[in-house]
């Protein structure tokens, strides 16, 4: 009976204990919350089918992300992560598994130094000389195994599976981030080039433009000061090309980064942009959980800490472990003896005391895992927030473009009626003058909101995550 009261007594101060860190034996605190729609009232059932790259149906960018993917120095990095976390996982799982070894030992000792008496003994047992030494050896073969009672161990693999799931999703999640930053320097290239294109077309007729004044100048219907304003406007073209020149060198160079060094060095970007065929397809706030790559990692951590937890609650509890061994012993004196020998065992380990290291792992553990449901829960948010935010910023340059589109076509007329008018001779010089540079500035701005546009489109597409069947 006191036995019996004993393991009572035990077994209600563990769970005084658990009870005491708010722990349970199988604790969940639930799914991920997700509103319905996203800000504003926007609602799509229709989700991306198709990777953004592709749909721009530019090959140089589709070949330049493929070799980004392949050769991308940080995501090679997470590969040996990757190499790192999967063998721990598995070693994690080591103490459930069985323990075999084999113990092999040979010594050789002298007889009358060591005062080893059995020499003489065995040497008057045989009427012989006591020899000046002896050897004695073993072969030992040894098993043991930890009983996994109550899926402790278990818990702490799956926990490290869940580890590894995470850091993939960092990857894939770096993946998508490398794609963005791609993308973006090798549209600044093609922008850069647009714009050089840009540039010779208003040059021609700023030239254009200069050797007209000039003649009218030395018909003397137009004013040295006419001639000297035209030829600043020429200038001013003109040193806007290395500035241009530039910022493309610069892109090329944050590409080979972004390739790992592997891009061919004679690229050259074509001039004009891509354009997205159709609008964006944002889909249910919901999918954000599925496609956000971050989003899955951090709800796996979640799940690795909370198995961490229920690993916790489980330690407290005995232990059981077994051990076999079987081998043979040897000793020579004047001549070998051996005998087998064997062994069974079984240990049952029962944590009584732990000066508070029980109890304070359960609270840190209980902790950790409400941290990481809320970085998880937190994770949705910024998904959401980042989504609509590069939907307020489309619908915003949208309207600016076609604002713009309307400003080069007014821009247009009114500098080809001003020439008009200036050959007629009824209109001065600075009104084409005028004319001329609000064409030229309003083309800039519609070029710079069409990149600014596919800047966001790409933004907004890299919020939403991975289109299935297309993840990098």
């Amino acid at each position: 009976m006191k036995r019996i009261r004993r393991v009572a007594y035990l077994w209600a101060s563990w769970v005084v204990l658990i009870l005491g860190t708010g722990s349970s034996w199988n604790r969940d605190l639930g799914p991920l919350v997700v509103p319905e729609q996203y800000a504003g009232g926007q609602d799509s059932t229709a989700s991306p089918t198709s990777a953004w790259w592709v749909e721009l149906k530019d090959d140089t960018l589709v070949e330049l992300i493929a070799l980004a993917h392949a050769e991308n120095l940080d995501l090679r990095t997470i590969d040996s992560q990757l190499e790192m976390s999967t063998a721990r996982s598995f070693q994690s799982l080591s103490p459930a598994l069985p323990m075999v070894g084999v113990d092999i030992s040979r010594q050789q000792q002298p007889c009358r130094e060591t005062g080893f008496a059995l020499c003489d003994i065995v040497a008057a047992q045989s009427g012989e000389e006591a020899p000046e030494r002896y050897s004695q050896g073993s072969l030992t073969l040894a098993a043991s195994l930890g009983v996994d009672l109550w899926g402790e161990h278990r818990k702490n693999w799956r926990s490290a599976r869940l580890e590894v799931a995470a850091l993939e999703g960092d990857q894939q999640s770096l993946a998508l981030v490398v794609a963005n930053q791609v993308a973006q320097s090798w549209l600044d290239m093609r922008h850069g080039a647009s714009l050089l294109a840009l540039l010779e077309e208003q040059r021609q007729s700023t030239q254009a433009l200069l050797d007209e004044t000039v003649r009218r100048f030395e018909r003397t219907e137009a004013s040295s000061l006419d001639v000297l304003q035209q030829r600043q406007q020429l200038a001013a073209l003109d040193a806007q090309v290395p500035i241009i020149q530039g910022r493309i060198d610069q892109a090329h160079r944050q590409l080979s980064v972004l390739l790992g060094g592997k891009m061919d060095g004679n690229l050259n970007p074509q001039s004009g942009l891509p354009e997205f065929s159709d609008p964006p397809s944002i889909g249910q706030p919901s999918d954000l959980i599925e496609r956000r790559p971050d989003v899955k990692a951090a709800w796996n951590r979640y799940e690795a800490g909370l198995r961490r937890e229920q690993s916790a609650i489980r330690a407290t509890l005995p232990d059981l472990s077994l051990s076999a061994q079987t081998g043979r012993t040897s000793i020579n004196i004047l001549e070998a003896e051996s005998e087998r020998n064997w062994a069974l065992g079984a240990t049952v380990s029962i944590p009584l005391m732990t000066g508070g290291a029980a109890a304070s792992g359960l609270m840190a553990a209980r902790a950790e895992t409400d941290a990481l449901h809320r970085a998880a829960q937190q994770s949705v948010l910024e998904a959401m927030g980042e989504v609509e935010s590069a939907l307020a910023m489309v619908q915003g340059v949208e309207s600016q473009r076609t604002a713009l589109d309307t400003q080069v076509q007014t821009a247009r007329l009114a500098h080809t009626q001003a020439v008009q008018l200036y050959e007629s001779g009824l209109t001065p010089y600075l009104s084409v003058l005028s004319t001329m540079s609000a064409l030229q500035q309003a083309e800039v701005s519609r070029l710079q909101a069409q990149r600014d546009y596919l800047s966001i489109r790409i933004s907004l597409s890299t919020a939403l995550g991975n289109v299935p069947g297309a993840n990098p």
